[in-house]
């Protein structure tokens, strides 16, 4: 893990020794700024829609519901257990994506 945890500062020294044999090469290779906008709008959208998810209010209302008297019969139930757990899965999945997708935008180019 130490490694990870380095990860950015050597990444940094990697970005600044590119960008040093880029200007002496004359080589600069800079994506256009449009590229980035368009990532930081789906990021930030992605980060707006977590953050909505992740105030559980559909969550908060189901905890209320199950507690009224006959809200559901035995075979729902089995169906609202299989959904809570995929949902948690695709939770789970999504905390490993979003890792993934860090860690890799620190690696070197290749």
């Amino acid at each position: 893990m130490e490694a990870k945890e380095n990860l950015p500062e050597q990444r940094q020294q990697q970005v600044a020794q590119t960008a040093n044999d880029d200007h002496k090469d004359h080589k600069c290779h800079h994506r256009p700024p449009h590229h980035i906008h368009e990532l930081e709008n789906k990021i930030r959208h992605l980060l707006d829609a977590l953050a909505h998810l992740g105030r559980g209010s559909n969550l908060q209302e189901l905890l209320r519901i199950i507690r009224w008297p006959g809200w559901t019969t035995p075979a729902e139930l089995a169906f609202v257990h299989a959904i809570l757990e995929h949902i948690g899965a695709q939770v789970h999945t999504l905390e490993r994506r979003q890792d993934d997708l860090v860690e890799a935008s620190w690696r070197p180019q290749a």
